[in-house]
């Protein structure tokens, strides 16, 4: 983050999405498909974004904050992982 700051995103032990910040995890109650891994990018001015695959194999995402999920829809190949750019 251009702040100095950092966010990183993974799989939990139970398979729930976790993000991470500077003031700590926030687990995110979503889950992400079995051999998946989040990405994330820094959106400057506004925070981050976070993408992954859903258990039901969709594309899902997370804008800046917990609990701001939303789905594409759009089916994802098991066992893959997207990717975001800024």
């Amino acid at each position: 983050m251009p702040s100095g700051g950092y966010e990183v995103a993974s799989q939990s032990g139970n398979g729930l999405l976790e993000t991470y910040t500077p003031s700590g995890a926030a687990t995110n109650e979503e889950p992400v498909a079995p051999g998946s891994s989040p990405a994330i990018t820094a959106i400057p001015g506004v925070g981050y974004e976070v993408a992954w695959e859903g258990a039901g194999n969709d594309i899902l995402d997370l804008s800046d904050g917990p609990n701001e999920a939303s789905t594409t829809m759009e089916p994802m190949r098991p066992g893959t992982s997207p990717a975001l750019t800024q």
